[in-house]
């Protein structure tokens, strides 16, 4: 299949899939502005959800924004965690997770136009099944990290 995509009738742009890249993380809470950590425990709140939602450190969602925390602040309870598409992945949810990433010598996703960088992130990312995780080689990890720098261009 090298050099080929397979067809895709509605591959949206980086723009549409909300694409993201950042360097060093794996789009999870822990990483977002939004989550409030419990003191106590690796669980906290996420600012855009109800003071009853709990999220984990490993959760993911639509909204994540990348910083630190913003302290003592209330959740807002603006969205449902369903509808901002919150899931928990310790894997995180780089597109090098994605079910939807083909191409690793030349980086390509089924969903969203041009090159992509393999750890970066979209709003249509679909996480591998958790055996499909450990199928991904040390060789495929390996390759991914030593093309850094001429992944520049897909960020």
């Amino acid at each position: 299949m090298s050099g080929q995509l397979p067809p895709i009738i509605n591959r949206v742009t980086k723009v549409g899939a909300g694409y993201i890249y950042v360097p060093g993380t794996k789009y999870r809470c822990i990483d977002c502005t939004k989550f409030l950590p419990d003191k106590d425990s690796t669980d906290g709140k996420c600012l855009e959800f109800s003071k009853n939602d709990i999220v984990s450190e490993d959760g993911y969602c639509c909204l994540w924004s990348f910083g630190n925390g913003l302290g003592n602040v209330t959740p807002r309870g603006s969205w449902e965690p369903a509808e901002a598409g919150y899931g928990e992945d310790s894997h995180g949810t780089l597109c090098l997770n994605c079910e939807y990433m083909i191409e690793f010598k030349d980086p390509r996703c089924q969903k969203v136009e041009g090159p992509i960088n393999p750890r970066a992130c979209c709003n249509n990312q679909s996480p591998r099944q958790e055996a499909d995780h450990s199928a991904k080689t040390a060789q495929d990890m390996l390759l991914m990290y030593s093309q850094e720098p001429s992944l520049a261009e897909a960020s």
